[in-house]
């Protein structure tokens, strides 16, 4: 009877410890895990001359002088260009189309857009931010810290098998 008594309360306590521990974040992805990130498509509308006109800044919005810059269209590479002082480039002999701009680690994605056929929203030209740390908000809380350390959950259980065994031979001895 005593072993179903401790029975309930080790699955009792492990129901509510369960209960205490948010489901959805033991599926969040962990720290350096690669990521599939949303790919943000920038609309750009090329100049009338048909370049595309851009600038490479770092993650504090100084201009990065003297850096190169590739246009991909697929895996195939469109250009190559170096950025002025300013941190400005252009791109001529563009067609409308889906680009990818690279520098360094920086990559973006543009649909750009010929002279007279972009759609309002369409920027005129493209800012490129190289650098900095990329900050999502999904650090783990402390607790899952814990909760995924094996020796942790090892303590947690030999606690939720010892405890009531203790209970129960305290029990034992103050009523012999």
């Amino acid at each position: 009877m005593k072993i179903v008594r401790t029975s309930q309360r080790l699955a009792t306590s492990l129901a509510c410890i369960s209960m205490l521990y948010p489901v959805h974040s033991l599926h969040a992805q962990q720290p350096g895990a690669k990521a599939q990130a949303a790919v943000t498509i920038l609309d750009v509308a090329l100049a009338a001359d048909a370049k595309l006109h851009g600038q490479l800044v770092n993650a504090q919005g100084a201009t990065i002088a003297n850096r190169t810059v590739t246009v991909l269209s697929g895996n195939q590479r469109i250009a190559t260009i170096t950025t002025n002082a300013d941190g400005r480039f252009a791109v001529g002999s563009l067609r409308g189309g889906i680009y990818q701009l690279v520098s360094g680690q920086t990559a973006s994605v543009l649909r750009v857009w010929a002279p007279g056929t972009a759609p309002p929203s369409a920027s005129t030209s493209v800012l490129l931010t190289t650098g900095g740390k990329l900050a999502r908000g999904q650090g783990l809380p402390p607790v899952k810290t814990w909760l995924v350390n094996p020796y942790f959950m090892a303590g947690v259980v030999a606690l939720a098998v010892g405890i009531p065994v203790l209970v129960h031979n305290a029990n034992k001895d103050s009523g012999s």
